[in-house]
């Protein structure tokens, strides 16, 4: 065999051989583009736009948390517990109240006094059902299950909290809301000294310990001292007269403002709170203004002896009663409080035209009190004219005379 032979079948072998190469290559790149397109994870963009439009709202009015209770515990098991909001559905044009609530818990060890390790923390999103009928009620209440997968575990629970319309079960969106959760916004508020440790641990929160003071007039009596007029949810025997509100300034800063309450005379349960705040005032005292009474200072009618003390919240069905703007200027108030303290429109007229007739009065006599003087020359010029008419006026008489 030539040369030439021996080339020709080396060149149609190696053809042959890249020839049937192909069809593995190109049977491995689809494989690799199925493992690609299967490793995307598909979401509900319905519910992912619908739970981020939610998560942009930003209202003001954000329910004030009362506390945790209704623990269902079996076989030492934490199976689930209850989450208590001061109702406020009734009295806000926009509901804060949605079908869900989402909020994250952290776990650790029950035989670890001590938080895991930053590594190995392990947080969790968990969510809360709303029970409609409740929104009727003084509390609203929202029902939480299996928190717990190990019964030895502890949980905390970070107070950042939302309300979606969604029971969210997408991956995608779940990541969403756990971002939100991560920032800085709360849908709720609570006191400082609230206890978020250890929840399963904790005493249940008494509802019967809850009582509002329904506020349905205000007026401002003096700069930073206001009387307020309602009643309360429970019937009472006494309380003592002089109390102590905590409340959140700007929604920031904690706040304390002294008050004392008399009984309305000749009207059926009806109370005068007057408040006296220390400083300047931007607050709206319907979110979130709390006094603790204890026990021995507020009797309550039909009911037993109790000894925990009587949480007061301030409430109103009227969203905009409660708000206070104001900065401590003589004569100075923030805004309108009530009709009785305001000005009709014949006294603002009555106002303004007193106004102008004293700027008028003080134009005219501005006028009067500058206006040239005459100059000595000028007075010596009218004494000569005058003069000199007498002596003439004296002439006139000698001649005819």
């Amino acid at each position: 065999m030539s040369n030439n032979n021996i080339i020709i079948l080396i060149f149609f072998f190696l053809i042959s051989t890249s020839y049937g190469m192909n069809p593995k290559e190109s049977t491995t790149l689809r494989k690799l583009e199925d493992n690609e397109d299967t490793s995307i994870p598909s979401y509900n963009k319905d519910e992912y736009d619908s739970v981020t439009k939610q998560l942009d709202e930003k209202i003001s009015n954000k329910p004030t948390l009362l506390g945790f209770g209704k623990f269902q515990r079996s076989e030492n098991k934490f199976n689930g517990m209850s989450i208590f909001f001061k109702n406020i559905a009734k009295r806000v044009q926009i509901n804060p109240f949605k079908k869900y609530i989402y909020f994250k818990v952290i776990f650790r060890k029950k035989n670890n006094n001590r938080y895991l390790e930053e590594n190995e923390e392990e947080n969790k999103v968990v969510s809360g059902f709303l029970d409609e009928k409740t929104l009727s009620e003084k509390f609203v209440e929202y029902s939480v299950k299996n928190i717990l997968d190990n019964e030895d575990d502890y949980f905390d629970i970070k107070p950042n909290f939302r309300f979606l319309n969604e029971n969210v079960t997408d991956e995608k969106t779940l990541e969403l809301v756990e971002k939100e959760l991560d920032g800085k916004y709360n849908a709720i508020s609570y006191s400082r000294n609230f206890n978020f440790k250890n929840i399963s641990e904790q005493k249940e929160l008494d509802t019967s310990s809850i009582l509002y003071f329904n506020a349905f007039n205000i007026i401002n009596i003096y700069t930073l001292i206001y009387k307020i007029k309602g009643n309360f949810s429970r019937e009472i025997e006494s309380i003592s007269e002089n109390m102590t509100f905590e409340y959140y300034e700007q929604g920031e800063t904690l706040r304390t403002l002294e008050s004392k309450i008399e009984e309305v005379k000749n009207e059926n349960n009806n109370y005068s709170l007057y408040l006296k705040f220390n400083d300047f005032v931007n607050a709206d005292l319907n979110n979130y203004c709390k006094a603790t009474i204890p026990r021995n200072n507020i009797t309550l009618k039909r009911s037993l002896e109790e000894e925990n003390p009587i949480e007061l919240y301030l409430w109103s069905y009227d969203e905009d009663l409660l708000k206070f703007d104001e900065n401590p200027q003589p004569n100075h108030f923030g805004r309108k409080i009530a009709s009785s303290s305001g000005l009709s429109g014949g006294a603002i007229a009555g106002i303004v035209i007193a106004c102008a007739v004293a700027l008028i009065g003080v134009a005219i006599a501005f006028i009067y009190f500058n206006k040239p003087t005459i100059k000595p020359k000028d007075a010596r010029a009218i004494e000569f004219y005058n003069n000199s008419n007498a002596n003439a006026n004296s002439s006139t008489e000698v001649i005819q005379k």
